[in-house]
């Protein structure tokens, strides 16, 4: 008969549950992971804060500032200023101010209907007036222009009024109407001319402004 020794302590299971001493071990390794993320949050919050109430003390300042009353060196705040600038303005400098515009209104009307006379001469006469025509009377009015003039022949008339009707002439002559053509003493047509020009040649205020 084999004498075997027989031991009753049972062996440790190797699929039984985690070891004791390991579990222990990682316990606190989760538990500073847990106080890590409560600190940051903590900062978090508190810098949330402080800029929140930051933002509301710097708001107060510029309240404060806009709306500071007048001190005795003369300082105010924005609106305050801006009260006293219009109670010292006064209803005698608005009228003024009002008169001005309405004089000014009044100059800038009458300068659009000024005219000069110098550009029909420079840039319509000089230009389209063909050979043989000549002009000795200008009467302006408030519906154009009445001309009195002499030419060599008849033909001279006629081609003058071609002229004036021409493409040359676009832009010029808005309209133009020879009458009462007749002989002088001289055997030379005599004749007149209602002729209207272009308005903005002769208006004063776009001369000046070229």
């Amino acid at each position: 008969m084999d004498n075997k020794l027989t031991s009753f302590i049972p062996k440790p299971s190797t699929t039984g549950p985690l070891n004791t001493t390991a579990s222990r071990q990682s316990a606190p390794k989760v538990q500073g992971a847990y106080n890590f993320l409560g600190v940051l949050g903590f900062l978090t919050l508190a810098l949330s804060l402080v800029f929140v109430a930051s933002a509301f003390v710097y708001r107060q300042i510029i309240l404060s500032d806009i709306y500071k009353p007048c001190a005795d060196n003369g300082t105010c705040g924005l609106a305050e200023s801006l009260k006293r600038d219009r109670q010292n303005l006064g209803v005698e400098t608005l009228t003024r101010a009002k008169r001005l515009e309405m004089k000014t209104a009044n100059g800038d009307s009458l300068l659009n209907q000024h005219i000069i006379i110098s550009p029909l001469f420079r840039q319509v006469l000089n230009t389209l007036t063909t050979e043989g025509m000549s002009y000795r009377q200008f009467d302006f009015g408030e519906k154009g222009i009445v001309i009195q003039g002499t030419a060599r022949r008849y033909e001279d008339v006629a081609f003058q009024a071609q002229v004036f009707g021409s493409e040359q002439a676009k832009g010029k002559i808005q309209s133009f109407n020879f009458y009462d053509l007749d002989l002088d003493d001289k055997g030379n047509v005599i004749f007149k001319l209602d002729l209207t020009v272009e308005p903005t040649i002769l208006s004063f205020s776009k001369v000046v402004s070229q």
